[in-house]
């Protein structure tokens, strides 16, 4: 079985929200990091292109919503 996590911001709406309801939505369990502003602006400078959302599949990092959206769903 995969494991899913995706990190995004603590709030709902955004580039993100629409990978939560796809993954809801496909029925795939999935654990949901939020994070604040101040824990994003802590973690940036180690993100791929400085940048949330991340979807790790299986440890693979994923980045970019449009491109995910595309890819995965």
């Amino acid at each position: 079985m995969n494991s899913y996590k995706l990190t995004y911001f603590d709030f709902p709406g955004g580039r993100g929200e629409f990978l939560r309801i796809a993954l809801h939505g496909a029925n795939i369990q999935f654990e949901d990091i939020r994070w604040s502003f101040a824990e994003f602006s802590a973690n940036r400078e180690s993100l791929r292109f400085n940048a949330i959302p991340i979807l790790e599949i299986d440890g693979a990092v994923f980045t970019q919503s449009n491109a995910i959206s595309r890819q995965y769903w």
